[in-house]
């Protein structure tokens, strides 16, 4: 919209707004009443996403849950993410990773003619009815999937971190060892278990109420995988990876392990945009990852942001909003990202062009006062 810069709150943000406005203390209530109108005035429009709304939809109180709906469906004027252009629903990380792709297959090259044609498709303008639709009770069956993946993210950001092996070595160091036997297989997955459960029960997120159950979901597909009689170490690698997208050829013995699985996960998350897009894998399998802006600015703040002591589920959704850095003017965040995007300006790399203002607050008041 003319005029107007895109600020993006964080999910804490938009949840201490809403619940401002719908609260009982009178004064409070109303600096929430106001501050969309203070946003507006000050030449901002907030953006919304679907990470934000499943962050708001994940609470145990399910009338809270679609009282914070009904509002935000009640605004005037709000930016969205939405691609492609015919759904009805609000977009994630996979729709901006849809829409960067989609502009690389249309001929675009480079990260910053991906940027501006993705933005062109996927942001949009309205009131809070066109980004959510008019619709509650749809939101409650969202809610319940919701809540299911909280704890899945609380899993993801406790484990992936964990160095289980040593990534740096190449395809033909690893592949000079040899397959345990089935005596010290199992050793070895025992002594796996106990060192995830203590990961988790240290550095996990505090709100883990059970360790050992959310080990046992991590462990389960190591435990039932079989490796068949006669397969060789080097085998077993280019059927794990090949599985997730690469081809043979790639995994090569020069390859270091710790690049070829940040290139699997990638061709992983390019199934997923092929369907998105209703194209074929093989469309998408060629894309060269770092000319992808959410990708880069992704693994820029994994790579060079601190070490968390303790990495709570929000990380997970924190790290999704992150990606939205190269298409909004100003991305709100609190203190650790701040200082995670401060180490990524620090590096000479390219991808620091892209990237808007960043700018810490830690509640929604204080958007408003950075604003002003």
């Amino acid at each position: 919209m003319n005029g107007f810069r895109i600020i993006s709150p964080d999910s804490s943000h938009w949840a201490g707004w809403v619940d401002a406005a719908l609260g009982r203390h009178a004064t409070r209530r109303q600096i929430g009443l106001d501050f969309h109108q203070r946003l507006l005035a000050a030449g901002r429009m907030p953006l919304l996403c679907w990470h934000h709304v499943e962050e708001l939809l994940c609470i145990d109180d399910a009338e809270w849950a679609r009282r914070r709906i009904d509002f935000i469906q009640g605004l005037p004027h709000i930016a969205f993410i939405r691609f492609p252009q015919d759904t009805q629903s609000l977009g994630s990380i996979v729709d901006i990773l849809s829409a960067e792709a989609a502009a690389t297959l249309e001929g675009s090259n480079d990260l910053e003619t991906i940027r501006d044609s993705a933005r062109r498709v996927m942001l949009h303008f309205g009131t809070g009815e066109d980004g959510l639709g008019q619709f509650t009770w749809v939101w409650e069956v969202v809610r319940q999937d919701c809540l299911r993946k909280r704890e899945r993210a609380k899993l993801i950001a406790a484990t992936r971190s964990m160095k289980l092996f040593d990534d740096q070595r190449t395809v033909g160091e690893i592949a000079r060892g040899s397959i345990r036997n089935l005596e010290k297989q199992m050793v070895r997955k025992r002594h796996m278990r106990g060192e995830i459960l203590d990961h988790i029960q240290t550095r996990g997120d505090r709100e883990i109420s059970d360790p050992a159950s959310m080990t046992a979901a991590f462990m389960s597909p190591v435990e039932s995988f079989e490796i068949p009689p006669q397969m060789e170490v080097r085998d077993l690698l280019v059927a794990a990876l090949t599985e997730q997208g690469l081809d043979a050829d790639e995994v090569r013995d020069d390859s270091v392990m710790a690049d070829l699985n940040e290139l699997a996960l990638f061709r992983s998350r390019m199934k997923i945009v092929a369907d998105n897009l209703g194209r074929p894998f093989e469309d998408l399998k060629a894309l060269d990852m770092k000319i992808l802006p959410s990708w880069r600015i992704q693994k820029a703040l994994q790579r060079h942001g601190q070490d968390r002591q303790r990495s709570a589920g929000s990380d997970v959704v924190d790290g999704d909003l992150a990606a939205l850095a190269p298409y909004v003017d100003e991305l709100f965040v609190d203190k650790r990202t701040l200082e995670d995007f401060r180490r990524v300006r620090a590096q000479p790399d390219s991808i620091v062009d892209l990237i808007g203002g960043v700018r810490k607050a830690a509640r929604f008041e204080q958007v408003a006062k950075a604003i002003d």
